[in-house]
């Protein structure tokens, strides 16, 4: 069986203060396989490299604001361990092809 999606990234950001997800932004997070269970951060299974999924998720934020962060790590091959729905870690395990606790 072939991994559809080679990789799979934690993504999270944060928004200067009041401001809410931009809209772009929200549709280029679910383009993919995706899951979404704490604010503000969110897991990505796509076939794009870790640069090339910053490079679109970062131009749906606006340059000049500079309260705005974004962080992507690559988890496809880490530890991964922690207290999320079991709906999460079935997610994970299809996206990945392995056992995850």
């Amino acid at each position: 069986m072939t991994i559809e999606y080679p990789h799979v990234y934690l993504v999270t950001y944060q928004l200067r203060p009041s401001r809410t997800i931009p809209y772009g932004l929200q549709n280029a997070l679910i383009e993919k396989q995706w899951a979404h269970y704490i604010d503000d951060v969110w897991t990505i299974a796509t076939d794009e490299s870790i640069e090339e999924l910053y490079l679109r998720l970062s131009a749906k934020l606006n340059a000049s604001d500079f309260g705005d962060f974004l962080l992507i790590v690559d988890i496809t091959k880490s530890l991964r361990l922690g207290k999320m729905p079991r709906e999460f870690w079935a997610w994970l395990e299809k996206q990945l092809m392995v056992e995850v606790p």
